[in-house]
């Protein structure tokens, strides 16, 4: 008989479903078994392909005596939602020595245990009902399970690409999203034993960021760091070296492949960059390796004439000593040099001075330097800047007449003050040229236009290279100001400048200039007492260390 809740097939005897437990009630009445089947596309669809009336046609069942009495039960119908489990499409064999079926309206016997006709029957209703309920649960159940089985196998056989992709196409079923990170993180480490670094970086970006997933990912960095350091790409080996900072000893391998870099630029002469690779690395390199780096470079640029550069270049190692001689030598010789560079060129200005009178006494600095002052000095005088004329006169000694060119610019100055109407200081500088041309007859104009108050204050100051420039002759009681600009190699931000007065009775007075401005100004003024005669003498010092930029004189009554 069959089961009127589940379908399934029982004994005839049965009285409760031994997968259901459903009672089975007293067997029915004998019916016919329709002459058709229902076919497999009807059975997968959960439709049968006979007619509405056909749907419950009775299976007949034969008792085990041969008696034709049958119970009558619907027959088992297959839905989505009552899929068969594989252990109710088991179906007793009824053991029969003779049963009589009905089908098609009729009547056969079957002889013997197991006859065949009945057997048939019996195992096509099963065929339906297992292929019914595979077809129904083939997309969810069977194929997945195919394709995950499928994937597992990609994975074992190291297919680990094919493997992942599959897990991913399975979505959430069972664990195939953990399985694919799974896959992946074993093509990265495939791809790194294989030294493919790129390709196992390229892999571990997709993945999200996990323990296993960063682990990995160092190890192909430092692989691909190492692989760059083999090949000569120190550069880019010591750069993903410093990321990984002290992973794996890659601190050291940073240091050795930076230290690396900058000998193979210098082994190419390009010595300016190895010092750029050794400075702007954390790296601390050898002393005696590095000067000799900056050595080189500056060596390259005094070829190419760029002696600012190579001077430049060996200034932090001033206080240094390459091959045992002085590197300040060396930075010397190239400002020398450049400085004489510039001189034939054709160039000459103060700023070329004033490094020539730092230079002081090396090689021919002094004369090349009282000779450029006077071109300057004739520069100046011919665009009619006496003043600046006369201060650059006075640092050229007596090369080419500089002290009558001096003179000149002074007789200019003060003709230019008179014509301003400033006859205090037009004064002052006829009394300082003595018996110069009518430089006596000019003081004596210059004194007559004065009233008794404009006695004070009065001053001739001149900019130059080291500080301030002044001659001049004042009379007892006057007010002696001197000023001057900063205009050597010092910084214009010193702490202040110092002037210091000597005065004719040997006194001394000082006014330390502490507001001096961003151009480097800075002026003192002193009183001269009554009756006072003879030479002031002012010494301008720096206040940091006391070091004299200039003594300049003034006369007194």
């Amino acid at each position: 008989m069959i089961c009127s809740k589940c379908g399934a097939v029982l004994k005839d005897t049965a009285k409760f479903c031994s997968f259901c437990g459903e009672k089975t009630g007293e067997p029915a009445p004998s019916q016919a078994i329709p002459d058709s089947t229902p076919s497999l596309e009807n059975v997968y669809n959960n439709k049968p392909s006979v007619t509405e009336a056909a749907q419950t046609t009775p299976v007949r069942a034969v008792s085990p005596a041969g008696e034709n009495a049958v119970t009558e039960k619907p027959a088992a119908q297959l839905t989505a939602d009552s899929e068969p489990a594989a252990e109710k499409m088991a179906v007793e064999k009824p053991s029969v020595e003779e049963a009589e079926i009905s089908y098609g309206g009729k009547a056969e016997k079957a002889k013997g245990k197991g006859g065949k006709k009945h057997g048939a029957v019996i195992a096509a209703v099963i065929a339906i009902v297992v292929i019914g309920a595979g077809a129904a649960a083939y997309p969810f159940y069977i194929k997945p399970y195919i394709e995950y089985s499928g994937a597992v196998k990609a994975m074992n056989a190291g297919s680990y690409e094919e493997a992942a992709a599959d897990f991913a196409a399975l979505g959430d079923y069972k664990d195939s999203a953990a399985k694919a990170d799974e896959a992946w993180l074993a093509l990265a480490k495939s791809r790194i034993s294989e030294s493919d670094f790129d390709g196992a970086i390229a892999v571990l970006d997709t993945l999200p960021d996990s323990e296993n997933a960063q682990g990995l990912r160092k190890d192909a960095l430092f692989g691909k760091a190492d692989k760059l350091e083999q090949s000569g790409d120190y550069s880019a080996a010591a750069e993903i070296f410093a990321q990984l900072g002290a992973y794996n000893g890659a601190s050291e391998r940073y240091a050795s492949a930076v230290t690396a870099y900058a000998d193979s630029l210098a082994q190419q002469g390009r010595y300016a960059e190895a010092v750029s690779a050794a400075e702007g690395s954390a790296v601390s390199f050898d002393e005696e390796k590095l000067i000799g780096y900056r050595v080189g470079a500056a060596e390259a640029y005094a070829a190419e004439g760029d002696y600012a550069a190579a001077a430049a270049v060996l200034e932090s190692a001033a206080d240094s000593f390459y091959n045992g001689a002085p590197v300040a030598m060396l930075i010397t010789d190239y400002t020398y040099s450049g400085i004489v560079a510039e001189i034939e060129s054709g160039k000459a200005d103060e700023a070329i001075a004033r490094q020539l009178a730092v230079l002081g006494p090396y090689k021919d600095s002094a004369a090349r330097l009282s000779q450029l002052c006077v071109t300057i000095g004739e520069n100046y005088f011919n665009e009619g800047l006496y003043r600046e004329a006369a201060a650059v006169f006075t640092n050229a000694g007596t090369f080419g007449g500089a002290q009558e060119k001096l003179k000149a610019s002074l007789y200019k100055l003060a003709e230019k003050y008179a014509a301003e109407g400033n006859n205090a200081s037009a004064r002052s500088v006829y009394l300082a040229l003595g018996n110069y041309s009518d430089s006596k007859k000019k003081a004596s104009e210059a004194t007559s236009k004065l009233g008794n108050a404009d006695h004070k204050n009065r001053y001739v100051s001149a900019d130059t290279y080291v500080g301030t420039f002044c001659t001049a002759k004042f009379n007892s009681g006057d007010t002696v100001t001197v000023s001057g600009t900063l205009m050597n190699s010092r910084p214009t931000a010193a702490p202040g400048v110092i002037v210091l007065a000597v005065m004719p009775d040997g006194t001394t007075s000082s006014v330390i200039c502490q507001d001096i401005a961003a151009d480097g100004k800075f002026t003192a003024s002193f009183e001269t007492a009554e009756n006072m005669s003879g030479t002031m003498e002012f010494r301008i010092m720096l206040t940091d260390k006391g070091v004299l930029l200039r003594t300049m004189t003034a006369e007194i009554g």
